[in-house]
């Protein structure tokens, strides 16, 4: 699909089954009218369905080139609610990227209407992790706007670690941390054989 194949050496891994792909969005809870900053969409798998439950605008931030062209089409489409930029996650200033009138305190009982969802690739999808843990202990990133949701994709492995409780056998320095600064759920498994990736590890949100 798309004439482009999920790269093994990014680790890269597609849900490109509509159906399902809307299903994983669910999970995340309700997008709709949130400003939705999505990490790594590919060739738009999670991005159609962000839309299409209602996302206000949502931020796709690509390294891949090849997605470029699919991107922008989608882009074109959305009536102005799609931004792409382009570039390594891991260089991205996510606060700029957030409008400061949508920043709620961290003491508020309410969030911001802000989420950040992605079907990450396998090999970033831990130091990523553990870069967002450390901008919420300081507050800063994304989370100089208020306690945003992440919803994200994870081989089941890690997730497992992610949630594991104190004295499972799982349980390391990932879970303490994940723990520490936030509320774990694991809201659902997909098999590796539905997602268009070198690998076939199950994969959960």
């Amino acid at each position: 699909m798309y004439g482009i194949r999920a790269m093994r050496k990014l680790s890269q891994n597609f849900l490109l089954d509509p159906r399902l792909a809307k299903r994983l969005v669910r999970a995340c809870g309700s997008v709709r009218d949130k400003h939705v900053i999505e990490v790594g969409p590919g060739p738009g798998c999670l991005t159609r369905p962000l839309l299409d439950l209602g996302a206000r605008r949502v931020v796709a931030i690509e390294k891949d080139s090849r997605f470029a062209p699919t991107l922008e089409i989608l882009s074109e489409a959305s009536e102005g609610r799609l931004h792409v930029v382009m570039g390594d996650i891991f260089h991205q200033h996510l606060q700029e990227l957030i409008p400061e009138e949508l920043g709620v305190s961290w003491e508020s009982d309410t969030l911001p209407q802000v989420c950040l969802v992605g079907n990450l690739p396998f090999s970033v999808a831990s130091p990523l992790l553990i870069s967002w843990l450390r901008q919420i202990s300081r507050r800063e990133g994304p989370f100089l706007r208020g306690r945003v949701p992440l919803s994200l994709t994870f081989q089941l492995e890690v997730a497992q670690r992610i949630g594991a409780p104190i004295l499972d056998p799982q349980r390391c320095r990932l879970s303490v941390l994940c723990q520490n600064y936030c509320t774990t759920q694991h809201r659902l498994t997909l098999n590796g054989t539905q997602m268009c990736s070198p690998s076939f590890a199950k994969v959960v949100s």
